[in-house]
């Protein structure tokens, strides 16, 4: 485990517009496996659980450097506390799938928080604050399943004796209530017109760390992941030997699809690159492709 702390500042010269944090305080809990029994000669899915911990509380004060330290402070400063606790085990299916379940759960905690009302007098949102202790809370549930499959193709060639393909496909669902919902409280509904048109805000929009994210998820992603070597002859003072070399060192493309959207369910499709080039640049390169775009 390790704790730190630290203070920051920043000031616009032009502006006078300042900012500090202090303290911003970081606690983390390094990966531990509270089940694991240490004399198993063969470890189930129970040892291989592993909870880890991280908490992070923040302090700021923003303002103009003449005025500060001055007048009502406690209005201007913006403070919370936040915790995250990832848990995931793994196991095998078929000897070759590597399958992995994970919980991540994570909390804010704050003293202040957002309301909002539309006042029929001036035609407008009034937005306020409220001072007292709120709390909020998010999780996601996710599994993966990936495996590594090899395809050698041999050839009588005098310069290339083999090729070597290595397919990584994953496959990824995660599942995530929408927290945006009247029973949570996390989000509410404002008029924003007198023809009584509403929207919705985040009673934690004005915090720091935010709060939970609206819209439910409920995701099945595919990514593969691809990799190609090559044993290419070459003559040394021995003889005749053989060198590998990397012919691709990667090539990704994943999507995911969204069963809980209205419409648009497909994500963009995004392809990325990676090679070395004489030993000392590499070569980087990435692509977006939009499922749902089209020309005229």
């Amino acid at each position: 485990s390790s704790l730190s702390v630290n203070a920051t500042g920043s000031q616009n010269t032009i502006t006078g517009l300042v900012d500090l944090s202090f303290p911003q305080l970081t606690f983390n809990v390094n990966r531990f496996f509270p089940f694991k029994r240490e004399n198993a000669v063969k470890q189930n899915v129970l040892d291989k659980i592993g909870i880890s911990y991280l908490l992070e509380a923040r302090n700021t004060l923003t303002g103009y450097d003449s005025i500060l330290f001055k007048g009502n402070i406690a209005d201007r400063l913006r403070y919370g506390i936040k915790h995250s606790l990832p848990i995931s085990t793994n196991f095998n299916v078929f000897k070759y799938i590597t399958v992995t379940p994970a919980l991540n759960l994570s909390s804010v905690m704050y003293t202040k928080s957002t309301r909002k009302e539309f006042l029929y007098s001036d035609y407008k949102v009034n937005t306020d604050t409220v001072n007292a202790f709120i709390a909020g809370y998010d999780a996601n549930f996710s599994t993966s399943a990936s495996t590594k499959l090899f395809m050698d193709y041999i050839f009588k060639s005098k310069r290339v004796k083999q090729i070597r393909h290595l397919l990584i496909p994953s496959l990824t669902y995660l599942y995530r209530p929408d927290f945006g919902e009247e029973q949570y409280g996390f989000w509410k509904k404002v008029q924003v017109d007198t023809l009584g048109n509403q929207q919705y805000y985040s009673v934690f929009e004005q915090n720091i760390f935010g709060g939970p994210a609206l819209g439910e998820q409920n995701s099945l992603s595919l990514n593969l992941s691809n990799n190609i070597e090559a044993k290419v002859r070459q003559k040394s003072d021995t003889g005749i030997t053989y060198k590998k070399v990397t012919v691709l060192q990667n090539l990704s493309a994943g999507a995911s699809y969204n069963f809980a959207a209205d419409s648009f369910q497909w994500s963009n499709v995004s392809v990325s690159a990676r090679n070395k080039l004489w030993k000392f640049f590499d070569l980087v390169g990435s692509a977006t492709f939009d499922p749902y775009g089209y020309i005229y």
